[in-house]
C-alpha cells in the first residue's frame, strides 16, 4: 500500500519535476538557527537530491517541488535573525564584506560599508512581471552587515540607525535593529552607519566620521491600519451577510463559525540570490525572503461559508524567478481586495495579513442598512396568439409588497434571454415570448448586491433573488384531435385487413392479434 501511495505521489509530481529549473551553483546550508522541521520547505529554487526510498510523502513533496504556504511562513524570520548573528565581521583591523558591497574611505577609516541583509517580517508580492512590491511590517527588524577598517587610531565606534524611525544600535558585524513607527508615507527603509575614529594629534584630538547608507524600497504594512471595513446584514433565513473590504492585499478572513476564507495569494520562501557571492573571507550567508504570488486556484473556503462577489484590480499573471515553479493563472487574474460572504454563525471576524502571519479586526461603520428581504417571483399566461404567448411577471417581497425594479437600482428580471425586464409600481411586467416554447418559460430576479444599499443616496432595499418556471400548455381543439385520429385509422386499417386475410388463407391462428393480451 505504501509503495502505491508513493507511485501516485510521483505521478502527481512528475510535471513539476519536468518543468522546474532550479538555480545551480548554490550549496544548501545545514539546518541551523533552530529551523529544522520546516527547513526543506524554505528553499524554493534549490534542486534537492532524490529522497530515500523509505522517505515520507512530505519529504517527497518538499524535495521534488517548490513548497507553497496558504499563510506567510514565520520560519524565514528566525533564519534571518540567526544568519545575521552568525556574521562577526573582521573587527577594526579588517573589513569583511559582501563581495559587491559599496564601500567608502576616509583618512584613517577604509572599506566602511553597511548592507541590508533582510527586513523581517516582509513579503515580496508579485503582481505582474514588472510590478513587485516589498511590503514590510511597520514595526519589525532590519538585519544588516556593517564593518570597516580603522588604522592608527586611539578609539573608534559606529552607530547604525534606521533613518525613517531613528532606532539605533552601536555595534559592527551582523546587526539587528528593532524598529517601529514606520510611516505609511515612507517609500524606503534606509540603514545609515556613522563610523567615527579618534586619535591624538599633538595636544589635540582629531576626529573623522565616515557615513555609509543602504536602502531598500518598501511599502509599510499593518493588517490593522488602514482598518478593514466590514459591512454586515442578515439574510431572511438568519444567515450572516458580510462584505469585507481592505485597501490592499490580505491573506485570509476567519468568521465566527471558524470558517476561513483564503484569498488568491499563496506564499513561498526563497533565498535572495544577490547574496550568493558570499563575503570576502569566503563565507556564505543566505537571507530568506517570503514571496506572495496569485494562485490559479483563487479564493477558497476552509469550512462552511458561501463566497459571493470578489472585487479587486485586474492584472496579467507574473513570471516567477528562475527555478520557481508554482500554480500561476493562465489569464488575467483579480487581486481580491473585497469579498462578500454568507455564513451561519456569530458575527466575529478577523483578517490575516500577508506579512508576518499577523491578524487584525475589521471596523463596521455606523451606517443604517435595511435588512435583506426575501422575494417571490411568479408568472402567468395572459394570452396565447398563434406562435406567440403573452406572459405577466409579478414580483413581490416576503411581506407581500410589490417590487418596482427601477432599472439598475432595483435589479431586473431575466426572462427567456431578455436581460433587463423592469417591473412597474405594482410589481408587474408584461412580456411577449415568441415563438412559444415547447417546454416552459423560465425567469429569474437578479437584485443588486445587498451592500450597495449602504449608499444612502440610492435609498434601495436589499433583496435576495428568486426564480420561477411557467409551463405553457397548448389549447385542446376537439376537431383537430379528431382529424389526427382519422389519419391514424386510415394508416392502420389496411394493415389489419391484410393480416386478417393472410390468417384465413393459411390458418396461422394469429387473428385477432389482441386475443392473447
Amino acid at each position: 500500500m505504501r509503495k502505491t501511495v508513493f507511485a501516485f505521489l510521483l505521478l502527481f509530481l512528475f510535471p513539476l519535476l519536468f518543468f522546474s529549473y532550479p538555480i545551480a551553483g548554490f550549496e544548501l546550508p545545514a539546518p541551523d538557527h533552530g529551523v529544522e522541521e520546516d527547513f526543506d520547505k524554505l528553499w524554493s529554487k534549490y534542486e534537492y537530491d532524490a529522497p530515500d526510498e523509505d522517505g515520507t510523502p512530505v519529504e517527497y513533496l518538499t524535495r521534488s517541488s517548490d513548497y507553497f504556504y496558504a499563510e506567510p511562513p514565520e520560519a524565514p524570520q528566525q533564519w534571518n535573525r540567526g544568519e545575521t548573528g552568525r556574521f562577526d565581521g573582521g573587527g577594526a583591523n579588517e573589513s569583511v564584506r559582501p563581495v559587491d558591497a559599496d564601500t567608502r574611505d576616509g583618512d584613517r577609516i577604509s572599506d566602511a560599508y553597511v548592507e541590508v541583509f533582510a527586513v523581517s517580517p516582509s513579503t515580496l508580492v508579485h503582481y505582474t512581471s514588472d510590478e513587485k512590491v516589498l511590503y514590510a511590517q511597520d514595526d519589525g527588524e532590519v538585519h544588516a552587515f556593517v564593518d570597516y577598517e580603522a588604522t592608527n587610531v586611539d578609539d573608534h565606534f559606529v552607530e547604525v540607525e534606521v533613518v525613517e524611525t531613528r532606532d539605533t544600535v552601536s555595534e559592527t558585524g551582523g546587526v539587528t535593529i528593532d524598529y517601529d513607527r514606520l510611516g505609511f508615507a515612507d517609500e524606503s527603509l534606509t540603514v545609515r552607519a556613522e563610523v567615527t575614529a579618534e586619535w591624538d594629534e599633538g595636544n589635540d584630538t582629531e576626529t573623522e566620521t565616515v557615513v555609509v547608507e543602504d536602502s531598500v524600497d518598501v511599502e509599510p504594512y499593518n493588517v490593522s491600519s488602514p482598518s478593514a471595513i466590514a459591512l454586515r446584514n442578515t439574510y431572511p433565513d438568519g444567515d450572516e451577510a458580510l462584505f469585507l473590504l481592505r485597501g490592499g492585499p490580505w491573506s485570509s478572513v476567519t468568521v465566527g463559525n471558524g470558517t476561513t476564507v483564503h484569498s488568491n495569494w499563496r506564499f513561498f520562501s526563497a533565498r535572495d540570490t544577490d547574496w550568493d557571492g558570499g563575503t570576502t573571507d569566503g563565507e556564505g550567508y543566505h537571507p530568506l525572503q517570503v514571496h506572495a504570488y496569485p494562485s490559479s486556484s483563487g479564493v477558497y473556503v476552509d469550512g462552511e461559508a458561501e463566497v459571493g462577489a470578489k472585487i479587486g484590480d485586474t492584472y496579467e499573471p507574473p513570471e516567477m524567478p528562475d527555478g520557481v515553479n508554482v500554480d500561476l493563472p493562465d489569464t488575467e487574474y483579480n487581486a481580491t481586495e473585497a469579498v462578500a460572504l454568507r455564513y451561519d454563525g456569530p458575527r466575529d471576524v478577523s483578517v490575516s495579513g500577508i506579512v508576518g502571519n499577523r491578524t487584525g479586526g475589521a471596523d463596521s461603520p455606523p451606517v443604517p442598512v435595511e435588512r435583506i428581504r426575501g422575494t417571490e417571483l411568479s408568472m402567468s399566461v395572459v394570452e396565447v396568439r398563434g406562435n406567440e404567448v403573452e406572459v405577466e411577471v409579478f414580483l413581490q417581497d416576503d411581506e407581500g409588497n410589490p417590487i418596482y425594479t427601477r432599472g439598475a437600482d432595483g435589479g431586473y428580471v431575466r426572462l427567456e434571454g431578455r436581460e433587463e425586464v423592469e417591473t412597474r409600481l405594482d410589481g408587474t411586467a408584461t412580456v411577449n415570448v415568441s415563438p412559444v416554447p415547447s417546454g416552459a418559460v423560465m425567469a429569474e430576479y437578479v437584485p443588486p448586491d445587498w451592500y450597495d444599499a449602504v449608499d444612502e443616496r440610492r435609498g434601495g432595499t436589499p433583496y435576495v433573488g428568486d426564480s420561477a418556471t411557467l409551463v405553457i400548455e397548448d389549447g385542446y381543439d376537439f376537431i383537430d384531435e379528431l382529424g389526427m385520429l382519422a389519419q391514424v385509422v386510415v394508416f392502420v386499417l389496411p394493415v389489419l385487413v391484410l393480416v386478417f386475410f393472410i390468417d384465413r388463407a393459411f390458418g396461422l391462428g394469429i387473428w385477432p392479434p389482441w386475443r392473447k393480451i
